[in-house]
């Protein structure tokens, strides 16, 4: 039943793929040949490669909305699926496989078109800088941390939850809002420990000579060293995606 899945992410994936070279071509088109009376000019930026991860990462998101609750589409075929000779747990990993592949694939082709199109002035030039390996592993993290969490969310219930899949942006935005307000002992530290289950709390500020690319307004709500939350995002990527596929393999169809 893998297959199924494949094809469900290829489709997605080619359209998130369309619409991303679709937007590169029209602002590429523009900046290289302006309407007329308008001025462009650009005498040269440095652009951090940091922030490029970054905003890549945020996007890639949207294809994880999309992917995840990838157990929960399938129960009004449980009972056909489940009577193969095959596995719970392998099942449900084939699909998660193909899910994540198809994640990173999106997050570095986003990357590459992002790149591409700031290449096109000749004057600009990306720049690494000291932690550029870190934010790199901790931008990959982000997208599949946030499928994770719609996965274990969705996959225990034999009702359909696809809705997870959008509702989880406004609650990670909000999480966000009121880890800035100064809430007493102990409703702050509860609001704490939940962000770290939020996906969007992960994103970290980045700044460069004229880019700046902030996700998180105020004091971070991860208190914990940059390292040690990049750990814990990719800890809760993996457990989340073991408790679903346990969840998910002791439900009855």
């Amino acid at each position: 039943m893998y297959y199924v899945e494949l094809l469900y992410a290829r489709t997605r994936f080619l359209w998130y793929t369309a619409i991303c070279l679709g937007i590169a071509a029209v602002f590429s088109y523009f900046v290289s040949f302006p309407p007329a009376g308008a001025h462009i000019e650009n005498n040269g930026q440095d652009i951090p490669l940091d922030v490029v991860l970054l905003f890549a990462s945020f996007i890639a998101m949207i294809m994880s909305s999309m992917l995840a609750a990838t157990l929960n589409r399938d129960q009004s075929h449980l009972s056909f699926i489940w009577t193969k000779p095959v596995a719970r747990e392998r099942i449900a990993l084939s699909y998660m496989l193909v899910d994540v592949t198809t994640i990173i694939l999106s997050y570095f082709v986003l990357f590459i078109v992002i790149a591409g199109v700031l290449a096109i002035p000749p004057q600009n030039h990306m720049i690494t800088g000291p932690m550029t390996g870190s934010v790199l592993a901790r931008a990959i993290a982000v997208p599949l941390m946030a499928y994770a969490v719609v996965e274990v969310a969705t996959s225990w219930s034999p009702v359909r939850l696809a809705a997870a899949q959008g509702l989880w942006w406004p609650v990670g935005i909000a999480l966000l809002f009121l880890s800035e307000v100064r809430f007493p002992f102990p409703i702050a530290q509860l609001v704490t420990l939940v962000n770290f289950l939020n996906p969007l709390a992960y994103l970290p500020e980045s700044r460069g000579h004229v880019v700046n690319v902030e996700f998180v307004q105020g004091a971070h709500p991860l208190t914990l060293g940059f390292d040690t939350t990049t750990i814990i995002a990719y800890c809760i990527f993996i457990a989340g995606c073991v408790i679903a596929i346990y969840n998910w393999k002791r439900m009855e169809a």
